[in-house]
């Protein structure tokens, strides 16, 4: 009897009827039907939505995606872009371009970004690139990177693969430091992420947030699909300040992007672009244009299948020892869980 009535009373208490604790049942049940990917320790590992049945899967690869059927997995891996099956096999790399040599450009986020485009079967992803420039009287610049050669800067680049197309190592530039649509050329363009749609693809462009809509693509076009796009910025959150003798500079961006399976919402990552002290996860409600804060000590959010829920990578609540553990909260903000540490990047 006192069995029966310690087990009721704690579904009682897991599951009452109040809305937040309906909501967590609910998050209980479901996540572990989603499939969630995440890093640890420099190995890529899946478990079930709720935390359990922990595998890895894939060793040495960091910022993994899943294909929209979820039986790929995008990653990065020694510089360039791979991708393999969803259990981990058949690994092959997407690019050859870049070797092993990777400036410091951790204020920028993640050295390499993937999103998958739905529409097109493309693996979209920021990477860094190097760029010469010459003042016409010849004096020389001042190198974006210690240590890097003089007149170069180095910055971020938004290029794709089409995975079904003839030759599926090529490339192909979309936004980049000639990229003068608005009449002013940007250093920095960086974590895309593709609505489930595939027809708008957000992404960061030197600290702010803007949004490429698809208006057309050329189908004729195999190696380089045509895409025509109508670009405009959607929040212009970025921040920027010089050190001064009273004190650091404090540079302020968004750094990862997620959105909601209906489009309505976008979740970003604003951080602190050097140093510590500012880590948060905000969510913009694309219809009202309302960003507001959603977690104060967050990281690298990324929307659950069913898009009530965000998972992100925090300091906080770890195990001793352990950097990084990872949480998920519901979108107003009411029920708040951990899944599993010694974890980050996580993706659904």
């Amino acid at each position: 009897m006192k069995s029966l009535f310690a087990t009721g009373l704690l579904m009682i208490l897991t599951c009452g009827l109040a809305l937040a604790q309906e909501q967590s049942c609910a998050l209980t049940q479901q996540t572990e039907e989603w499939k969630l990917a995440f890093v640890r320790n420099n190995n890529i590992w899946v478990s079930k939505g709720d935390g359990t049945d922990q595998r890895m899967i894939i060793k040495n690869g960091r910022s993994p995606y899943w294909s929209p059927g979820k039986n790929q997995i995008a990653f990065a891996r020694s510089n360039n872009v791979w991708i393999a099956k969803a259990d981990g096999t058949g690994q092959r790399p997407l690019t050859f371009r870049w070797g092993k040599k990777t400036p410091d450009l951790s204020a920028f986020g993640r050295p390499i970004d993937i999103s998958w485009n739905s529409k097109f079967n493309t693996v979209t992803f920021s990477h860094w690139e190097e760029f010469r420039l010459e003042r016409v009287a010849g004096y020389k610049g001042i190198s974006r990177v210690l240590g890097w050669p003089q007149r170069n800067v180095i910055g971020n680049s938004i290029l794709d693969v089409a995975l079904d197309s003839v030759s599926q190592t090529l490339s192909v530039v979309r936004f980049d430091f000639y990229k003068d649509g608005t009449g002013y050329l940007f250093s920095s363009h960086s974590n895309p992420a593709w609505s489930k749609s595939g027809d708008k693809l957000a992404f960061v462009r030197n600290g702010d947030i803007w949004i490429a809509y698809v208006l057309e693509k050329e189908e004729d076009a195999v190696d380089d699909p045509r895409i025509w796009w109508d670009v405009h910025r959607l929040a212009a959150v970025a921040s920027f300040d010089e050190p001064t003798w009273r004190a650091s500079r404090e540079n302020y961006g968004a750094t990862h992007l997620s959105w909601s399976p209906d489009g309505r919402y976008l979740a970003y990552y604003y951080r602190r672009l050097q140093g510590s002290g500012v880590e948060e996860i905000r969510l913009i409600d694309m219809g009202s244009n309302e960003n507001k804060l959603l977690v104060e000590f967050g990281r690298e959010p990324a929307f659950s299948p069913d898009g009530q829920f965000i998972a992100y990578s925090t300091p906080e609540g770890c195990e001793k020892d352990k950097a990084s553990c990872l949480w998920v909260v519901s979108i107003d903000g009411k029920i708040r869980k951990k899944l599993l540490d010694d974890a980050d990047e996580p993706i659904w």
